[in-house]
């Protein structure tokens, strides 16, 4: 799962198959990811989820924290 800091998505992302993403149009209000593929990922059991973001953004932490893996590295 990837974060656009972007309202849109330029080609190079939509090239990537297999790969999740969400841009800043897909957050509400309170900057909550709203889209399915976010909640898909929220809600698959993983058994390792590694965060590799080297800055903190909001989204990308709320995902992790309410993410069902057994396992969270940061």
């Amino acid at each position: 799962m990837s974060f656009v800091d972007k309202k849109e998505v330029l080609d190079l992302y939509s090239l990537q198959l297999g790969m999740l993403y969400f841009t800043k149009s897909d957050l509400n209000w309170y900057y909550k990811p709203k889209n399915h593929n976010t909640n898909d990922f929220m809600n698959a059991r993983f058994d390792i989820l590694i965060d590799l973001t080297l800055e903190e953004k909001f989204p990308l932490k709320y995902i992790v924290d309410l993410s069902r893996a057994k396992y969270k590295s940061r």
